[in-house]
């Protein structure tokens, strides 16, 4: 709880504002198909929401790997160590906050991607396009369940081989090895 609490208190802002962003350039789109100016104003928005998108999707991995870094190797470690609760415990509760973080986070992406690009002939363009790729009787909703699933089990392989790194780091004797990571 109070790892998410530490994390989401700057991330809303980052998701928020990407989806704010999303909103004002779709309308400055279709402002801009009539006005030239409002068509650079949307070049120039839409550049800001593709660096935006990109940060929705980094930075709840780089919150939670400074935050487990945090939790387990620096001062603030002595803290989580005295804590009633079992390492297994500690780790899990790492985990799920990574998980949520990463799933609203992910939320976020595909909402502001739906604002931007969303139009009444999307959905026969991705039918079209999954069954083109796969040759199956697949329905669309089951590929994207399983697209979604493939994603949460990535982001977890992720974290966990993070993980491990600052655990193995930490584990020697020598702090070389963790520096020579961060160079």
């Amino acid at each position: 709880k109070h790892d998410l609490k530490k994390n989401m208190h700057w991330m809303w802002i980052l998701f928020v504002a990407t989806i704010g962003l999303a909103l004002i350039t779709r309308g400055t789109k279709e402002l801009g198909k009539n006005l030239a100016f409002f068509q650079m104003i949307s070049v120039f928005l839409e550049g800001i929401y593709y660096g935006l998108a990109v940060n929705v999707i980094i930075q709840p991995f780089l919150r939670n790997f400074l935050n487990f870094h945090k939790s387990f190797y620096s001062d603030e470690s002595y803290l989580t160590h005295t804590l009633p609760v079992t390492k297994n415990q500690l780790i899990n509760s790492k985990y799920l906050t990574a998980l949520i973080e990463m799933f609203i986070g992910f939320a976020t992406l595909v909402v502001s991607l739906l604002i931007m690009y969303a139009s009444p002939t999307l959905d026969d363009f991705l039918t079209l396009l999954i069954s083109t790729i796969i040759t199956g009787s697949f329905s669309l909703t089951f590929v994207i369940i399983l697209l979604i699933t493939l994603v949460i089990v990535e982001f977890l392989m992720f974290i966990s081989i993070i993980y491990f790194s600052i655990t193995i780091a930490y584990k020697s004797k020598d702090k070389r090895i963790f520096k020579s990571f961060l160079i």
